[in-house]
């Protein structure tokens, strides 16, 4: 692939990415604004218009704070009071150091963290917005911790832990160094190669059987994408992101 091809990619990637932020923040102007300024890509905006509307409703949402129990629940019914304590810049978070962030997207901020008492680094995730975050938005928040929580595979993100530290809800989980396959490092794929085939081969069957196994579960991704599929060192693929799953 050129760099002409590479950057039209990475460009309509970023365009999507900004139509789903626009939706989930309900700016229907702006999403107007959008399609009318890139008509090719229109066909897909509307693909994601669908998508946002299976989104979990209110009252689906609702349900959420029965089955984490009454600690979790008081976290999702305190979204208010929140916003009032959340400090809006950390390196120290409770049981964790802030290394660095990792990326941002319409549901939330990831760091690289140390985990303090354990000595481990792991990737924590904060809700975009931190203390000015929507009730809507934390419920989100902690029904993508809840969908990727139920989840034992060796191809999906693992969650450690779910909570809130002065105000800011977050959840931990595994850090994979390497990037995603969005911006995998140079000389990953040997393009044209043999070896380059029977690796984009081993990367599409992890992500298949960890799609297979979200189904089997009763969960469907619904944002699937090259930047939420992490590769580690190793070039194993561990599909994350559930901040717009829908649980069945």
């Amino acid at each position: 692939m050129s760099n002409e091809q590479d950057q039209t990619s990475e460009s309509v990637i970023e365009v999507l990415n900004q139509y789903v932020d626009y939706l989930q923040n309900s700016d229907q102007e702006s999403c107007h604004s959008l399609q009318s300024i890139n008509p090719e890509l229109k066909p897909l905006m509307v693909c994601l218009d669908s998508l946002e509307h299976l989104a979990p409703s209110r009252e689906e949402s609702d349900h959420l704070a029965d089955s984490l129990g009454p600690d979790d629940a008081t976290l999702i019914h305190s979204a208010e009071s929140s916003r009032r304590t959340a400090p809006t810049e950390v390196t120290e978070f409770g049981n964790y150091e802030l290394l660095e962030e990792l990326g941002r997207g319409g549901m939330g901020i990831v760091y690289k963290a140390r985990q303090k008492d354990l000595n481990r680094i792991v990737a924590l995730k904060t809700i975009l917005g931190h203390q000015f975050a929507s009730e809507e938005q934390v419920r989100r928040f902690y029904q993508e911790a809840r969908a990727a929580g139920r989840l034992q595979h060796a191809n999906i993100i693992s969650i450690h832990e779910v909570g809130q530290h002065l105000g800011q809800h977050y959840f931990t989980m595994d850090y994979i160094p390497g990037g995603s396959l969005a911006n995998t490092r140079p000389g990953f794929l040997n393009q044209g190669t043999d070896r380059d085939y029977y690796q984009i081969a081993s990367l599409m069957q992890q992500v298949v059987k960890a799609v297979d196994c979200l189904h089997s579960q009763e969960i469907v991704h619904r944002d699937l994408k090259p930047s939420n599929i992490l590769i580690d060192d190793q070039g194993v693929a561990y599909v994350t992101d559930f901040g717009l799953a829908k649980v069945f």
